[in-house]
This record gives structure tokens, sequence and C-alpha cells, in this order.
């Protein structure tokens, strides 16, 4: 065979796995990750909710070959899998086997990546050398710490999701317990109310609303919402809440007393990152702002000294 052959068969081969691998990569993700709108449509049907969470032990009888293979590819380190389970949860992926499919997809990618790099210099000839090195280095780099920066950038959105949506939800709780509902009751309607402009805190206020009418105790499902979110600002709402059910003391005191404060906080809030701008400004101000000033201000005068002194 010449040499135009191997490197034609060679294509076809490098070509083949890469499109095995996308397949694979691609049934990963329309088969793993369970978003987090879809579990809450799925969780308001009129039939029993699903449940929040699924024992290793049963899940494993029901798992195909193929995600008994994700579940092999999980780190040894249990301080690894807590961290990374944790980040997932805080991202809104809450099924069992989301560690192992997010490993899986990172691997997938720390090898998809750099073979198409391979396959990029089969088919471009010029590409190759340094550059080939560096680029397959570059692509392994890329899916290794792809997938952790997207997922910790989806962790920051969602937190700042269900930090926008707290000021609407305490005002409606408040309204609701003070009208007379109860804790539960209180929740529904909120999540009902709030679904279309908060669907965050609306799909894990129906969590913690269906454990309450699964039996689940208040305390636990209430606590269930921190480790779900990982909010600050959501512990300490939970805080008062559990206190305030073991104690016997008013809801709806405590939901408004926790909403004043919540303001107050969030208008000290806004006075300080108001009260930076200035320093964060001088930066901009001198690099930009200033030469360009500088520019039009002082270049004529000094283009008619050059031309004075030029002798034209």
């Amino acid at each position: 065979m010449t040499s135009e052959k191997y490197e034609m068969l060679l294509t076809l081969l490098l070509a083949g796995a890469l499109l095995a691998m996308l397949l694979g990569a691609f049934s990963l993700l329309m088969q793993g990750f369970d978003p987090l709108r879809r579990r809450f449509r799925g969780i308001r049907l009129p039939a029993a909710p699903e449940p929040t969470r699924i024992a290793p032990e049963h899940g494993a009888r029901r798992m195909a070959w193929t995600e008994q293979l994700l579940f092999r590819l999980l780190p040894r380190s249990d301080a690894a899998r807590k961290f990374n389970l944790e980040r997932l949860r805080h991202a809104g992926f809450l099924s069992f086997d989301a560690l192992g499919r997010y490993y899986s997809i990172r691997g997938l990618l720390m090898v998809l990546l750099p073979s198409a790099v391979v396959l990029a210099s089969v088919l471009v000839p010029t590409f190759s050398g340094r550059l080939f090195f560096a680029s397959v280095i570059l692509a392994f780099l890329i899916g290794m710490i792809g997938p952790s920066y997207y997922l910790d950038r989806r962790v920051e959105r969602r937190h700042q999701a269900l930090r926008n949506a707290i000021p609407d939800t305490l005002d409606m709780l408040v309204v609701c317990t003070e009208a007379g509902l109860s804790l539960n009751a209180a929740l529904q309607r909120v999540a009902r109310e709030i679904a279309g402009i908060h669907p965050e805190i609306a799909a894990e206020l129906t969590v913690v609303e269906a454990e309450m009418r699964a039996g689940v105790d208040r305390d636990q499902a209430l606590r269930g919402l921190i480790d779900r979110t990982g909010l600050i600002d959501l512990k300490d709402l939970v805080g008062l809440l559990v206190q305030s059910l073991r104690f016997g003391t008013s809801i709806a005191i405590t939901l408004r007393n926790y909403a004043e404060d919540f303001r107050d906080q969030r208008m000290q809030l806004a006075e300080e990152a108001a009260a930076k701008i200035s320093t964060k400004m001088i930066f901009p101000l001198i690099f930009c702002f200033m030469p360009s000033f500088f520019i039009v201000a002082v270049g004529p005068a000094i283009l008619r000294l050059a031309r004075t002194f030029s002798g034209h």
C-alpha cells in the first residue's frame, strides 16, 4: 500500500473512533443529567411525587451495564467524591448516578479533544511539529478542566438565581402565613405562584413540601433544602424556621423579622458595592479614558509645535 492509502486508512479509523466517542458522549448527556426544571415538572404531577433520594443498592439492581460501568470510573478518595457530589447537588444534578456520569463525560472529553487534534493533524499536513504537541496538551487540559469549570459556573448561576428569588419568596410566605395557612400549605402555594418567575426556588420548595407530605420530619425536610442548595441565606432562614417549629413560636412573626433583617443585609451589600465603584473606576479611567482625553486635548497642540520647530 502506498503512503496515501495508509493516510486514508488512518483518517477513516480516526474518524470512526471520533464519531463513536461523540455518540457515546451524546448518549451520556441525554440520559445522565436530570435538569432541575424537568424534575420540577415531574414532581408537580397529580401522581405520587418522585422520590428525591434513591439508595445506591436499590438503583444498582435496575442499572444497565453501561450505568454500572460509570460507577467504576468514580475516584477512590472519599473526600473527592464528597466534594464533587456536593458541587453536583448545588448545581441541580440530584440523580444518584450524577457523579459517575460527571467523571465519564470528563474522561470522554479528555480522550475526544486530543483525538480531534490528531485527526486535524492528519487532514491538515501543515499542522505538525510543536504546534501539534502544544494543541494536544491544550486539548487534554481543556477536557480535564472544562467540566469542572462549567460545574462551578453553573453553581454560581444557580446560587445567584436563588439569592434573587429569596425576597419575593419571603414576602409571599409572610402573606400566606399571616393569612392563616400552615407551613405546608404556604410552601405549596408560594411554589405554585412563583414557578414562572423563579423556577429554581419553586422547585426546591415543592420538594420540601412533597417530603413533608410523604411523612419526612419537617426539620429534616427543611435541612435537606440546605444540602441541595448550599446557600448561606437559605441556611439562616431554615435555621430560624426549625427553631420556630421546635419552640412553637409564630412562623409568621419569624418570617417577617427575617424578611426585615434580610432587606437590611441587602441594603448594606448594595451600599458596600456602591462604595467600591470609585476604587474600581480608577484603573479604567487611567488606562482607557485619560489617554484618549490627552490625545484629543493635547494632540493638536503637539502637532502645531512640531510643525513650528520643523520650520514648515
